[in-house]
């Protein structure tokens, strides 16, 4: 999955290398009018899963910002990968 502020895309990364290629087939999404991300700290904006499972780079997360306020995507090393109300709970 790779962010941008006003979207994101998501491709299935055949050969493992956590980038998109020619050939591997993508969807990309723009965000709903009043919506963006930010603040993500992912390596290079990108972050998904390998063939076990597990994250391809380590921990982090992306603010999705909205006129119903901030709320956090965050994946810790073991791909658990859950969605924080900042507007409730504290963001990292």
């Amino acid at each position: 999955i790779g962010f941008t502020a006003t979207g994101y895309t998501v491709y299935r990364d055949y050969n493992g290398n956590g980038t998109q290629d020619n050939g591997e087939r993508r969807w990309m999404n723009t965000m709903p009018p009043g919506c963006v991300l930010a603040n993500g700290n992912f390596p290079g904006n990108t972050t998904g899963y390998n063939s076990r499972g597990l994250p391809l780079n380590n921990s982090g997360h992306v603010d999705i910002v909205s006129t119903a306020g901030t709320f956090q995507l965050t994946m810790t090393n073991s791909g658990y990968a859950r969605l924080i109300d900042c507007n409730v709970d504290a963001c990292i």
